[in-house]
Formats: C-alpha cells, structure tokens, sequence
C-alpha cells in the first residue's frame, strides 16, 4: 500500500480563533477526549493493527425488516451484508475494509503503514506518523430488487479520519487536556455513504458537534443504497443527515419508489450495535411511509472474519464504550 501526501483542505478541522481563548473543547483539564466531535478511540499506544482501528470506525447498519435479503431475520440471526462469493461464508454478517491514502509530513523518514504478509489484519499503523487516512467499508449483498435489479450488489461507504496527539498544535489550541504521556486521539471528519455508487447521489456529512458515532448507515429496503445518519435517531433528514449538495444527496428509498424515514430502535442491550429483542418506536409518520429498522454492527473483515472488538489497554473507545463487548 502506497503513501500518499494529500490536500490539508480534506482534513481540516475545527480551530482556535485567537490566542488566549477559551478553549473549544473542554476536557476539565483532564486527559478524555470523549467529548470532541468525530473522536471514535484516544489511547497512548503508538502502533495499532488495522483491524482493530477498522472497527473502532465502523458503522451500524440499519435494515428494513421488509428487505427481501433479510428474510425476517432479527438479531444474531440476520445473514447480510454477505461475504463475497468466493469465499467462504461464516455465519455471521461480514463488512469488507480497506485503508487507502496515508498522510503524513513530508520530510517524515520513518513509514505510516507496516504490512503483515502472513495476517494482513495485523498490519500495523504508526499513528506518531500517520496525520490522515481514509478507511472505505464495503457491504456486499447477492442480489437486489426494483428498477435495473442485478447480482452482485457491493454499496461503500467512504470516511475521512485523522490522528491528532497531546503534544500536537490542533490539540493545545482547541482543548484543555493535561495529558502525562503521548495520547493519541484518532477522530473521522467526514462519512460519504455512497449510494448506488453514482458520486452526484452520494450522501455526505461533514462531522461537528451533534453528529454520534459509531455512525448509522440506513441500508435502502431492496436496492441497497446507503445513506447517513447523522444522530442515530433511524430517521433520514434531508438537510441535516447530509451536509454537501443537499439537493443532489440520495437518501434512502425502498425499492418500491418510497423515501423511507425510519423510526428509531429503542433497546437496552447493544451488543456490538445489535438490537436484540428490540422493541420498536412508532412506525407511522405524519407526511410519507415508516419503516422499523434492525440494525447492527459487524467487525471489518481482511483475510479472517472478525466481529467488534474491545479496546486494548491504554485505549479508550470514546463515549460509547459500554455498548461493546468482544466476542
């Protein structure tokens, strides 16, 4: 895998205004940054193998239970996204990752990525070096319904994540963290859920205080088209849940022609996104068609299938930890 130098302008984020300031972030002086926009994991270990960082990224993904692939699956026993068709299906859901486009300063020696040969999940990534990357997800189903259905269906979804540390700029200027040794905090900036793989319908959002993470993908009912979700509320909002040309931004329709919106799946057990046993919101709106959600959040997949992980020592997931568990 290449190194690439890209653009500050894809990366940027929020900073201070002026010297002196108050800072923007607030950490109580203390060393969490759970609460800065877009953070998904802080810790103090330099190296991390990519898929444990995959799935400290990775989304929930919402369904309707009318999706004909889901075939009124609920919980652990829901089969999709799929492995692709050359390999062999485990049994349970399976998201493909891949990492492309390192950032790192131009006049650094030493390399962002170290690829294991043997066990390509365990490729380490030096987060001392790496500034940016970005993390593609891809969800693969075997066929689809409606206008133009085909086999062979993979919808992506693109996110835009950067490395900041204790002792950088960003972080001394925006917060006030006291940290006693290196911490990391490893933030996404942007999610492009790209539907039907068409760039003028792709739904973007650009993060900032409201949005939540892990983020939530509504899976479009029958054709598959993803879309954000900017609050994890189950509904699509045009204007809200998509920040870039608004008016071009997809959303989600189910494959009877449909703008789907979908009320949110309410449950005091999410173990690693799923709903078990889910009881549901109300499945009616005021203007258009409702549609209840299942919803889950499968681990990354490289060469050996894996589920969510929990945190290694010195890491700390931000703000949701106690919704995961290793499995």
């Amino acid at each position: 895998m290449g190194l690439f130098v890209l653009s500050l302008l894809l990366w940027a984020i929020p900073v201070a205004d002026a010297q002196g300031q108050e800072p923007r972030y607030s950490t109580g002086g203390t060393c969490d940054f759970s609460g800065l926009p877009g953070v998904v994991c802080f810790g103090t270990g330099r190296r991390m193998p990519i898929q444990r960082l995959a799935s400290y990224v990775a989304p929930v993904y919402w369904f309707s239970p009318d999706e004909p692939l889901l075939e009124q699956a609920e919980g652990d026993s829901i089969r999709i996204p799929e492995a692709l068709p050359f390999e062999t299906a485990p049994d349970r859901p399976v998201v493909y990752y891949q990492f492309d486009n390192f950032l790192v300063a131009e006049d650094q020696r030493e390399t962002a990525y170290a690829r294991d040969v043997a066990d390509p999940g365990n490729s380490m990534i030096d987060l001392e070096v790496t500034g940016a990357f970005t993390l593609h997800f891809f969800a693969y189903f075997s066929s689809e319904v409606g206008l133009g259905a085909h086999q062979h269906d993979l919808e992506a979804a693109e996110f835009k994540v950067v490395v900041a540390r204790s002792s950088g700029e960003w972080v001394r200027e925006n917060t006030d963290a006291q940290c006693g040794e290196q911490t990391y905090v490893v933030l996404v900036t942007r999610v492009s859920a790209k539907a039907h793989g068409i760039i003028w319908f792709w739904n973007v959002i650009d993060t900032d205080e409201e949005t939540r993470f892990p983020m939530h993908i509504l899976v479009e009912e029958g054709k598959h088209g993803l879309a954000t979700d900017k609050n994890g509320d189950g509904y699509f909002t045009p204007g809200y849940d998509v920040s870039r040309h608004i008016n071009d931004a997809w959303g989600g329709r189910d494959w009877r022609g449909a703008v789907t919106t979908i009320p949110m799946c309410r449950t005091s057990s999410t173990s690693c996104g799923h709903c078990r046993r889910p009881s549901w919101g109300p499945t009616t709106g005021a203007s258009t068609t409702s549609w209840r959600r299942r919803r889950f959040q499968v681990g990354p997949r490289s060469t050996r299938a894996s589920r969510c992980r929990t945190c290694s020592t010195g890491w700390t997931r931000a703000r949701w930890s106690s919704r995961w568990r290793s499995r």
